[in-house]
This record gives C-alpha cells, sequence and structure tokens, in this order.
C-alpha cells in the first residue's frame, strides 16, 4: 500500500482574541465538514502541524488531491469560538521543513507534546 502524498499550507489567523490550537483546528474540521461532509474531512485528512499563538500563524496538513478544496473551507471560515476570525493562506509547500525555513514558528503545540514525554534520560525497554 503506498503511502499518500500531503501538502503543508502555512496560515494567518486574524481574530481579536487569538484562538487555542484546539479550537482552531476544531473549526478548520468543521468548515471542511460543512463545505464536503464527512468525506471530506476523511479525504483531506487535515492535521495541525505548528501552530504560534502570539504571532497568529500556523502550519496545517492536508492530501495532495485536496488542497484546493481544503484552501476553500479555510477561507469560508468566519467564526472561532464566538469570535469573528478569518483564515488566510500565505504559502504551501510539500515539506514542512520548506514552510519552516520561510518563516519562524514558535510551536506552542510541540511545548505541549514534549511537557507531556518523558524525560530523555529514562530508558524504555520494548518486547
Amino acid at each position: 500500500m503506498n503511502r499518500q502524498s500531503r501538502r503543508y499550507l502555512a496560515l494567518r489567523i486574524a481574530s481579536d482574541p487569538p484562538p487555542t490550537g484546539e479550537k482552531l483546528f476544531d473549526e478548520i474540521k468543521n468548515s471542511l465538514r460543512r463545505l464536503f461532509g464527512e468525506y471530506g474531512v476523511l479525504k483531506a485528512s487535515p492535521r495541525l502541524i505548528a501552530y504560534d499563538a502570539e504571532k497568529m500563524i500556523g502550519i496545517v496538513r492536508c492530501s495532495h488531491l485536496w488542497v484546493e478544496r481544503f484552501r476553500a473551507a479555510l477561507a469560508l471560515t468566519t467564526r472561532i469560538e464566538e469570535h469573528r476570525a478569518a483564515l488566510f493562506i500565505f504559502r504551501s509547500a510539500g515539506t514542512v521543513a520548506a514552510l519552516r525555513r520561510s518563516f519562524p514558528v514558535n510551536d506552542d503545540l510541540r511545548d505541549k507534546r514534549m511537557a507531556r514525554s518523558p524525560p530523555s534520560d529514562t530508558i524504555r525497554y520494548s518486547r
């Protein structure tokens, strides 16, 4: 089975209070669901890769076959957490590294994941 190709989109969020990463991702999925249904969410397979709440920029991943439809769903997003908002795509790339080179993202999501992970000096044994 072949792995599906993906595209990474850099987006800017225009909202008065900055939304949390979880609320932003929920609204992205809801926007896809409103426009294309559950089938669209499944086929687009969106993921929030990085999000900087201070700069209000983020990186999202989607299927390469659904990039244009994904962009349309993001453009139709008007509210996040009952506050007016707009999402603007300003760059797309085939790798996350290409997007990170073009602009630095202070990844709030990665910081949360690192806080939950065990210390690096812990030895794990697998069977």
